[in-house]
């Protein structure tokens, strides 16, 4: 009887161990994701030639970035979840998911390991793109990103900022989206 009890005791804590396991496991390749995600992001951002002094996680790319013509820039005032205001400029071409990938990176910017370069492939915008997009929402809080008036949310993310009606200079919401 103390022989049958010993065993069942081992088989549940063997039980547990796998599951401890496996749930370690799970967490390491999503923290592996999410780091690859962010760099991902910075790495479009980066191509992009988008760049502010508030993020220097995001090196100035003085090789290919485009010169935007006054004519064509859009000032993006960002106000994050925090109340802190982040002003970046863009181009009337570029984007509306660059600027989902800037709040991205923003947002994690401190949980991310600077130290770690993780590198990465070029990403034409296609449809593993827009898979790289949906990806994101499981591995970090949803966000939005919205006009403070009109409200108008933005989920398009190949949508250009001239498709988007914005122009000039536009203050844009990032809204973090609870459970």
């Amino acid at each position: 009887e103390l022989l049958r009890m010993q065993n069942l005791e081992y088989e549940v804590s063997l039980r547990l161990d796998q599951e401890r396991l496996m749930q370690a496991t799970i967490e390491s390749e999503r923290c592996r994701r999410r780091a690859t995600a962010l760099q991902d992001a910075i790495h479009r951002l980066e191509r992009a030639g988008i760049y502010t002094a508030d993020l220097p996680i995001i090196k100035q790319n003085t090789i290919t970035a485009v010169e935007i013509n006054d004519e064509d820039k859009i000032q993006v005032r960002l106000m994050l979840p925090s109340g802190k205001r982040v002003q970046v400029t863009y181009s009337k071409i570029h984007s509306i998911g660059l600027i989902y990938d800037f709040a991205l990176v923003i947002l994690n910017y401190n949980q991310q390991d600077q130290d770690k370069h993780i590198s990465t492939q070029e990403v034409t915008r296609s449809q593993s793109e827009r898979r790289a997009y949906a990806e994101l929402k499981e591995l970090f809080d949803p966000f939005t990103i919205k006009t403070t008036f009109p409200p108008q949310t933005f989920e398009q993310m190949d949508l250009t900022l001239k498709q988007c009606g914005l122009q000039q200079s536009v203050m844009l919401m990032v809204t973090v989206e609870s459970d």
